[in-house]
């Protein structure tokens, strides 16, 4: 479908066609279990050629959710259905294409942002399932996506990488915020700390410290 339209809704028709099978057809289900599908998917996903627009996103959102939680206007922009009751179906779907950055990185304008406003409002107070939704969230190992993606892309900044934009960064701690729990999950803040050392290299810091204290500190 990639190679023979240029239409990103055209695409996106032959992208639910295939996820529809991978829940209707036995052997499909198996496939997309072991996620050789979603793999599939996702090479597909990150090649040139394919236009990820609204019309995806909302056609992952329906294959991980079952629900229409996007409405795509005649002006080709996206409504979020704010009071959306939708619950997180697929962890395969969702770990390996809405979380990875490659795919959105790449994404027409805004559908990135879109994304997350639609994962903060899976994950909002007011959500009958909002704990259940949690869950499913770090199953798919949420946190680590996102600061991969940060890690990555801070270092190829001055690279050919896209930078993420300030409206995702801004979505990315509100939803490791919420997945953190309180008190803090121990193996999430083990994920921050080592996210953390790892964009500020020690050739940028220098050492504090007294008997009862020991940090690294940035210079400024």
């Amino acid at each position: 479908m990639v190679e023979i339209s240029s239409s990103e809704e055209t695409q996106s028709l032959g992208l639910r066609i295939l996820l529809t099978l991978t829940k209707c057809n036995q052997q499909r289900i198996q496939e997309s279990e072991n996620c050789t599908i979603y793999s599939i998917i996702h090479q597909v996903l990150i090649r040139p050629k394919c236009i990820v627009g609204f019309h995806v996103l909302k056609t992952l959102f329906e294959g991980c959710t079952g629900d229409q939680m996007l409405n795509v206007c005649e002006s080709g922009q996206i409504n979020l259905n704010v009071e959306s009751i939708a619950v997180i179906q697929d962890v395969g779907l969702l770990e390996h294409l809405l979380l990875d950055w490659k795919i959105w990185s790449k994404a027409e304008t805004g559908v990135w942002k879109n994304l997350l406003a639609a994962l903060e409002l899976l994950i909002r107070d007011n959500h009958p399932h909002q704990m259940f939704n949690i869950q499913q969230l770090l199953k798919g190992r949420v946190v680590h996506h996102f600061l991969l993606a940060c890690q990555v892309l801070q270092e190829h900044r001055e690279g050919h990488l896209t930078c993420i934009p300030q409206e995702v960064c801004l979505s990315y701690i509100k939803i490791i915020e919420e997945v953190l729990g309180s008190p803090p999950d121990l193996e999430i803040l083990k994920l921050i700390f080592n996210f953390l050392l790892a964009v500020h290299p020690a050739t940028n810091t220098y050492v504090c410290h007294n008997p009862s204290n020991f940090f690294f500190s940035l210079h400024i």
